[in-house]
């Protein structure tokens, strides 16, 4: 089977110009550490134990700051704004505040070891506040609803803004829809709720009303396995970030749980950690860490690598960010450039579809025998065609030719992807209609164009177009793999 979730491939370095050299961006797992703030203590800008973290619209940095009893703001850069928050049971107290989210009017949502959640505007005056049946993670969606993590009870409960109880879900076990001791919520932009199962191991979706939608993760200190999966996150993606605390890492995956990348190593240096608890995302994709425990006692930021020519307001710089991360490719030319706008060329997408599968054969995998003729044994890119061959993914152009340094077309990228993903539609599927109005039902691509429409790979190129003769330029390849292989 070619289905594959997503992998944290190997880098492979081939000595092509042009093509897909490694440049040297000192970014683990395709972060790199921009900043820190705290120490252990009760003064501004230290802390105890920080649960819970969040990012307001602007960049403002919200830290439940559990052992402390109280709730500290930051700004972007980590300079101390204001705190409020005491131990106690009264209105703005806090016993043991462990978690923290902002809705979209700034508002800030505490949960807290007195079994409530509490209201505060930006600056934390206090708005009112609601019981709940026991402390955990607190997360808001886009219409202001609150999702609860009752981690002694094993289950989520939801609230309007107000307070009002809307429903829960879940009870103790292993099943889908179970918990066994549920620590981390978040919902993304889609109205899905991912809650971190601690106990079983675990991620689990839902839609949001709590109806499950799939899992990932079983213990284990793999990709994509967890130890002590305790804090969830969304960028604006989809993308998926878990804070393992047991293994002092974080990981990240696509919106349909494929594993992107991780980063973090145990000990109390840049990029290392030391229970790694509170995990959130700005709007730029800044990764905000709160360790716990152990020491630390610390914020710490990260960004992702862009190449200079995709900055951050580029249209397909997400895509590209996630499939750096995930090792499809390294920017090209031994540069710090991605060259957005170049055409791809078939043996250049051979490489990209396998490193996508994870499946890059061995230097001399062509021995002395040559899949086409237009291929040599000896041509830098054989090993990947004859491997695609293999999979049943290309037979060539016909004539005995692959074209190697043909480039690409849009309904070519349709069969190679839906090939790819084994998804491939028996003939006459598009019956007597076209999925665009130039992809008629008589063309040789319609039933691939077709499928990866439903798979939700494209949407074409607008006005009911797809394009399928326009040559496929390497950001467009950026958001064909993503989509296809990483969920995005």
């Amino acid at each position: 089977m070619h289905r594959i979730l997503g992998f944290m491939t190997t880098i492979i370095l081939i000595g092509v110009v042009g093509l897909f050299l490694v440049p040297s961006v000192g970014a683990e797992g395709g972060y790199s550490f921009l900043r820190t703030w705290g120490t252990y203590g009760p003064g501004a800008g230290q802390f105890y134990d920080p649960h819970g973290i969040a990012v307001d619209s602007e960049g403002n940095v919200y830290v439940a700051d559990t052992g402390n009893d109280r709730l500290q703001k930051f700004d972007p850069n980590g300079t101390f704004l204001t705190q409020w928050g005491a131990l106690g049971s009264g209105r703005g107290q806090f016993y043991w505040p462990v978690g923290v989210a902002i809705d979209n009017s700034g508002n800030v949502y505490v949960a807290d070891y007195n079994h409530r959640i509490q209201k505060f505007d930006p600056n934390g005056t206090f708005m009112t506040m609601w019981g709940i049946s026991s402390a955990g993670k607190v997360a808001v969606d886009n219409s202001g609803n609150v999702y609860v993590v009752a981690t002694d009870d094993n289950r989520i409960q939801k609230f309007g803004p107000d307070g009002t109880f809307i429903t829960q879900w879940g009870t103790l076990g292993s099943r889908n829809g179970q918990f066994h001791e549920p620590y981390g919520v978040a919902v993304g932009n889609s109205g899905n709720v991912y809650v971190a199962d601690y106990g079983n191991s675990r991620i689990q979706e839902f839609d949001p009303n709590g109806t499950f939608i799939t899992k990932w993760g079983t213990y284990g200190l793999g990709n994509g396995q967890f130890i002590g999966p305790y804090e969830v996150a969304v960028d604006n993606s989809g993308n998926v970030y878990v804070s393992d605390w047991d293994y002092n890492r974080i990981q990240k995956f696509g919106p349909n749980g494929a594993f992107i990348t991780k980063w973090g190593t145990t000990g109390s240096g840049n990029g290392e950690f030391n229970g790694p608890g509170g995990v959130a995302v700005n709007s730029s994709r800044d990764v905000y860490v709160a360790e716990v425990e152990k020491g630390n006692n610390r914020i710490q930021v990260f960004s992702p690598y862009r190449f200079d020519d995709t900055p951050l307001d580029y249209w397909a710089t997400p895509f590209i960010e996630v499939i750096f991360q995930a090792g499809y490719t390294t920017g090209y030319g031994g540069t710090t450039e991605f060259k957005p706008e170049y055409e791809v060329t078939r043996e250049q997408m051979a490489v990209f579809i396998l490193r996508a599968l994870n499946d890059i054969p061995a230097d001399g995998y062509c021995g002395s025998t040559a899949p086409f003729s237009d291929v040599p044994a000896d041509r830098w890119s054989c090993k990947y065609v004859k491997r695609l061959v293999e999979l049943g993914i290309t037979s060539g152009i016909g004539g005995g030719l692959f074209g190697p340094e043909g480039v690409v077309t849009r309904e070519q990228m349709a069969a190679f992807i839906t090939r790819a993903l084994d998804e491939v539609p028996a003939d006459g599927y598009c019956g007597t209609e076209g999925p665009f109005t130039d992809v008629p039902y008589s063309l040789w691509s319609c039933k691939y164009v077709k499928r990866l429409v439903e798979l939700g790979i494209t949407a074409g190129i607008g006005e009911g177009l797809y394009g399928p003769g326009n040559p496929v330029t390497r950001a467009q390849m950026a958001v064909f793999l993503a989509r296809a292989f990483l969920g995005m």
